[in-house]
Parts: C-alpha cells; sequence; structure tokens
C-alpha cells in the first residue's frame, strides 16, 4: 500500500510487482476508482452506481431503472435499456 494521495489516475493499492500505475485509488468523496495504466477505468460510486470508463465512451450501471436513468445506460447516461415493468423492456 502506498503512502500518497490517490487520484483517479494514480492508485494508492496497487500489486507489489513494480506496476505503480495499476490498481485502486480514490476518484471522489466516496468513490473508488479502479485503474489500469495510469488510466481511470471503472468507478464504484456511494449510491451503488457503476460506471465502466473508456477514452472514447463510457458503459453506465445504475440502480435507478427508469426512462430518464435506464438500467443499463450509453453516453451520457440518459439513454439505454430499462424493465418499465415486468416482462417488459
Amino acid at each position: 500500500m502506498l503512502n500518497e494521495a490517490a487520484s483517479s489516475t494514480n492508485p494508492t493499492l496497487i500489486p507489489n510487482r513494480g506496476d505503480d500505475d495499476t490498481g485502486i485509488g480514490w476518484s471522489s468523496s466516496n468513490a473508488l476508482s479502479l485503474i489500469t495504466g495510469g488510466a481511470h477505468r471503472l468507478l464504484i460510486q456511494s449510491d451503488g452506481d457503476v460506471q465502466l470508463m473508456t477514452t472514447t465512451a463510457q458503459l453506465q450501471l445504475p440502480i435507478s431503472n427508469d426512462a430518464t436513468t435506464p438500467t443499463l445506460a450509453f453516453g451520457d447516461g440518459d439513454t439505454g435499456f430499462y424493465e418499465a415493468s415486468d416482462d417488459s423492456m
């Protein structure tokens, strides 16, 4: 475990293999960031929302399930799939 300030691209918990830019870091208040190759790849927020980050797009898996915040969301988070009622998508 490193004793330094973490960020979304600078992990605090890293494997002991000389790979200092891969691990777990602090992204923002009450959020964790998984980092690979010095890049923020996965964000876990305190409300349970999970965001998969890439350089060109993102996949969001929010806890919400409605037309405004679909369960499986893409891009800015308001386009995707959700269950309107049982057996209806």
